[in-house]
């Protein structure tokens, strides 16, 4: 399947592959079981109520509030509470992003949700299925509105270029200034590095340093390769040490 780009808020173009048809269809069917599983466990439980404790009101307003509700509703919490992944969406390594690579906010998983009803109720699942063939950006009509995709999630970044060195707490921090960055910056750090090392691009690096400069807002005297491996140094020895 071919990569959609995307370019991020850092000014960077990075590729992702848009989940197959048969993954979201897959991630829906196990999302199917979750529904019956619970269904299961919870009419166990009714049965298990004794009559004298609950009249029928109370049965109907547990029944509904703890029985239905949360299978309502389950999507759209467990997008917002799972990053962007459902069981099953998790299960098949996709998830939902917004276009500019970021994580959706909750109006948009929101968005995403109420589109469900079009998207595979009132016409049956063909709306859906279609508008994700056709659009070319793995989008059905609740992502075009919410400016939403969803993604398969692949080791971006080789075991070598994630495996960072072991710093005690001697190491000295060069750039503090890794404090401002975010850990989706110190992320797209990472698959600049990997992509580089697959394309052999350079200008990436050199995109990707200023942007960070600029973020910072600080100068450096070391090559485009060095400031970046010395901003993930610093960044691990600051979320390990900086709080002590």
């Amino acid at each position: 399947m071919s990569k959609i780009k995307i370019r991020t808020a850092q000014n960077v173009e990075v590729a992702f592959t848009p989940a197959s048809i048969g993954d979201r269809i897959i991630a829906y069917l196990i999302d199917l079981v979750v529904y019956f599983a619970w269904i299961l466990v919870f009419s166990l439980i009714a049965t298990w109520l004794d009559d004298s404790l609950f009249n029928n009101r109370i049965r109907t307003i547990l029944f509904f509030g703890f029985g239905i509700l949360p299978l309502f509703f389950y999507d759209l919490i467990c997008e917002i509470w799972l990053n962007g992944q459902s069981i099953g969406k998790r299960a098949r390594n996709i998830k939902v992003i917004k276009l500019d690579g970021s994580a959706p906010t909750i109006g948009a998983y929101i968005l995403r949700w109420i589109f469900r009803i079009i998207d595979f109720s009132i016409f049956g699942q063909w709306v859906g299925v279609v508008a994700i063939a056709a659009g070319g950006k793995g989008q059905r009509l609740g992502d075009m509105v919410a400016g939403t995709t969803v993604v398969r999630i692949e080791p971006k970044v080789s075991l070598d270029a994630l495996r960072q060195p072991v710093l005690d707490e001697a190491y000295e921090v060069m750039i503090p200034e890794v404090s401002l960055l975010s850990d989706a910056d110190i992320e797209i750090i990472r698959q600049v590095i990997q992509r580089v090392e697959e394309t052999q691009d350079e200008r990436l690096l050199s995109q990707t340093a200023q942007k960070l400069k600029e973020i910072m807002q600080i100068e450096s005297n070391l090559d485009d390769n060095a400031f970046l491996t010395q901003v993930l140094n610093d960044h691990t020895f600051l979320m390990a040490y900086g709080d002590e």
